[in-house]
């Protein structure tokens, strides 16, 4: 069963059944299935042939020590049967019934006759309590790892998606959208505009279809989304150990989530990927159908013009244009050195789109070297750069990041908040002019770009600046970047 996701909220319905089922039904059914006859008995000789309503059962002085022991083999035999059955949401919709109605009629008769029990009575709804619990985690856990093991044998993620992800879905809803629309590339236009706006400000939180606030998770399913988009647009088909790296290798994943959920975390960032490696597909479809269009070829890409990635040296420098003379400087320095380097105005064919050469830069390339800096942190291409590094670096994909601060302005505390505020002035500039473009029927392609990496940019200014803060920054500052040069060659070598 895969995850959904409505008003930002990824939902796994674990606890859908059919109509209410009854204690006795559920009884009934659990006695005549050959997996979960044994744990009903036992079951009985806890709460007794009532289901718990045995009363003389508590005056055993022994009663608490024994039905411990009863409980930990009722948790024994729940393992089992999720082991073993196919159907496991049947499994846990009788099991449910049956768990939900003990635990009420033990509360009722916490205040009748068995009254004087009490305490007896509130171990025993606490055991059922955490039997429900179990149910529930082994269902999910049985679920999760099917779906695993489904993602798993597929040959790379090409197949994944086409398997799993939604691209039929994506193209269902643009083809109905395009037959009404009356103008096609500006539907087209919007389109785009609209999907990539929306994955760059995702942030799902995790909800397990449970019916306590505690099982909600605050997670930001959107960055998965985002890696694997990433990967589809930068080209790279990535493999079963990628995903593993990035979910069940994840150390700080692991130390959020607890362990009896985590095959079920995993399963939904490993679809979260798979819908942002589809997304990826159908942007780049909107984006040829746009071409068509328009009639231009300008932004077909030529990727050869990037060194394959076998160098474990080679580095992409990143940087703003307000510093291009420190970039060149030290772009000399290296290629003296015998490095691989990339830098734009170097490397970059004439007509090339910016975004490609970018995303494959960083894929292909060992190290991004990034040239910090007020105008460069306020820049949506370097940021674009510095986040694709971060993903990579953070899925264990070789790749390494190393800065040059040529200011201390990301060390000012206010700093963040400046940017923000920049940033949310040049988008609404942005905004406008979109607006106006919009009213004449003027194509807006470059704006939305230009909007879109501005967007990324504020997602992400808060990670950037973190990072910066708590890495080794080479100091370049006050003009002594030829000074930082011999340090960053270590850096390189390391």
């Amino acid at each position: 069963m895969e995850p959904y996701i409505k008003n930002g909220v990824v939902y796994i319905d674990i606890a859908a059944t059919e109509p209410p089922i009854t204690m006795e039904e559920a009884i009934l059914w659990l006695k005549n299935n050959n997996t979960t006859a044994p744990f009903i008995e036992t079951w009985i000789s806890l709460f007794g042939s009532e289901a718990g309503m045995i009363e003389n059962a508590f005056s055993n002085l022994d009663y608490t020590v024994t039905a411990e022991i009863v409980y930990n083999q009722l948790l024994h035999q729940l393992e089992e049967i999720f082991t073993k059955i196919a159907d496991t949401a049947a499994v846990l919709a009788n099991l449910n019934s049956l768990m939900l109605e003990t635990m009420q009629r033990l509360e009722q008769k916490m205040s009748g006759p068995a009254g004087m029990y009490k305490d007896k009575l509130a171990l025993l709804i606490k055991w059922v309590e955490s039997l429900r619990d179990n149910a529930f985690y082994l269902r999910q856990s049985d679920d999760a790892k099917r779906r695993l093991n489904r993602y798993s044998v597929c040959a790379d993620f090409k197949e994944m998606i086409e398997r799993f992800g939604n691209r039929n879905e994506l193209m269902k809803e643009y083809q109905s959208g395009i037959s009404f629309a009356p103008n096609k590339r500006l539907y087209i236009e919007k389109r785009i505009k609209s999907q990539t706006e929306t994955l760059a400000k995702r942030k799902t939180v995790y909800n397990s279809w449970w019916p306590k606030t505690k099982d909600t998770f605050q997670y930001d399913f959107g960055e998965y989304e985002r890696i694997g988009y990433a990967w589809v647009i930068g080209g790279y088909n990535a493999t079963w150990t990628d995903f593993n790296s990035a979910t069940r290798n994840n150390v700080t994943l692991n130390a959020a989530v607890p362990v009896e959920r985590r095959p079920e975390f995993y399963a939904t960032l490993v679809h979260a990927i798979i819908l942002g490696g589809s997304l990826g597909f159908h942007i780049a479809f909107l984006e040829e159908e746009l071409e068509k269009l328009s009639g231009n070829t300008i932004y077909k890409s030529t990727p050869e013009v990037l060194p394959a990635p076998t160098d474990p040296d080679s580095i992409f420098i990143s940087y703003n244009h307000a510093n291009k003379e420190d970039a060149a400087l030290v772009f000399s320095f290296l290629k003296d050195h015998g490095i691989t380097t990339i830098l734009d105005s170097d490397a970059m064919p004439a007509g090339q789109d910016i975004k490609f050469f970018i995303e494959n830069a960083v894929k292909n390339i060992s190290i991004t070297l990034a040239l910090v800096s007020r105008q460069s942190l306020l820049s949506g291409w370097v940021s674009a750069e510095t986040i694709n590094t971060f993903f990579m670096e953070r899925l264990g994909l070789k790749k390494r990041f190393i800065a040059i601060c040529l200011d201390n302005s990301f060390m000012d505390s206010g700093f963040g908040a400046e940017a923000i505020r920049h940033i949310d002035e040049q988008l609404g500039k942005i905004k406008i002019l979109i607006q106006q473009h919009d009213d004449l029927g003027v194509d807006s392609r470059n704006l939305n770009t230009e909007k879109s990496r501005l967007i990324a940019l504020r997602n992400n200014m808060d990670e950037i600046l973190n990072r910066l803060k708590n890495s080794l920054c080479l100091d370049g500052t006050n003009g002594k970047i030829k000074d930082a040069l011999p340090a960053l060659l270590r850096a390189i070598k390391a």
